[in-house]
């Protein structure tokens, strides 16, 4: 993948999916999404947008293991997977992710937002500079 390359990064929660896109390697928040609309407008953003690989937080414990949550967000990347095939979606780690975006929003004065977007922007930032 090239810096041109366009990545999606998705933190998948209870009630709402956080969206991040990427542009020239760098990543940035970009929707929130209801659970119910969440596929159907991940879908319609990769057509548009010509995104050519779908970044997921996998949120495992510390210790390495799987959760319900876990268990939950591969159940969403599989149903999102069905919906668009074509697109390659991985799993990246998340651990601590949740508390790097507090400590971002902490150094930028704005405590007390929500991190989740944050989270998402972070999740994908970590994968493409692992690249």
């Amino acid at each position: 993948m090239s810096k041109t390359s366009r990545f999606l990064g998705i933190d998948y929660g209870k009630r709402r999916v956080w969206v991040a896109r990427s542009s020239e390697g760098i990543a940035f928040a970009s929707v929130v999404l209801s659970q119910s609309e969440a596929i159907e407008r991940i879908a319609r953003i990769v057509a548009e947008d010509a995104i050519d690989q779908i970044v997921v937080g996998l949120p495992v414990r510390l210790d390495g293991s799987e959760s319900e949550t876990t268990h939950a967000v591969r159940s969403f990347a599989g149903r999102l997977g069905g919906r668009i095939p074509e697109i390659r979606i991985i799993f990246w780690d998340e651990r601590l992710s949740s508390a790097e975006a507090e400590s971002v929003l902490r150094e930028a004065g704005r405590s007390g937002e929500s991190d989740d977007a944050i989270a998402a922007a972070i999740i994908l930032q970590n994968y493409l500079d692992s690249l």
